[in-house]
């Protein structure tokens, strides 16, 4: 087993550990797990490019996609289709103070896409569902990562299971 693999395995059973205990503080664990991973790899292990990530992380329920522009290009568009309760996060790593368009064309007119900040999982700064300009954000990146394009159908949508081809387009200045 990869020591990477392994490292990541016992923060999770140390977190699991004290949310099962009463008495067990949270941030003990975190900081516990946080020294574990800093501890020096082996010679073999320490080369490994999958020993280190920089991947935000998975959100149960939620598929991650990165998104990246071709070589000479600041633009991206993905033609796909979701259906019922999927979701997708496109992955699109972006600078501070870079300018950022982000539209979404869909027939079904439950299909949406939120923009979260980097680090963020559930709070975003722009809500398709809730915005007048409807699938379409401008704006300049306030920080610099990794931010999600999240795509989703609305849950009546959803909970009958339909089905919606979309084009998402992202362009970055």
């Amino acid at each position: 087993m990869k020591l990477a693999n392994y490292l990541a395995g016992a923060a999770a059973l140390a977190l699991v550990a004290c949310s099962n205990s009463e008495t067990a503080d949270t941030d003990e664990a975190a900081k516990m797990a946080a020294e574990k991973s800093a501890e020096p790899q082996a010679a073999d292990e320490a080369t490994a490019p999958e020993a280190v990530s920089t991947a935000p992380a998975e959100i149960e329920g939620i598929t991650n996609k990165r998104l990246s522009f071709a070589p000479g290009t600041s633009s991206a568009r993905i033609e796909a289709a979701i259906t019922g309760y999927e979701t997708i996060d496109y992955l699109l790593n972006v600078k501070q103070g870079q300018a950022m368009n982000i539209s979404m064309a869909s027939p079904n007119l439950a299909a949406y896409f939120n923009l979260l900040e980097p680090g963020e999982t559930e709070v975003a700064i722009y809500n398709g569902s809730m915005s007048d300009s409807l699938n379409m954000f401008e704006g300049v990146a306030a920080k610099s990562g990794d931010y999600r394009i999240r795509v989703y159908l609305y849950r009546n949508a959803a909970r009958r299971n339909e089905t919606a081809p979309y084009t998402l387009e992202a362009i970055v200045n």
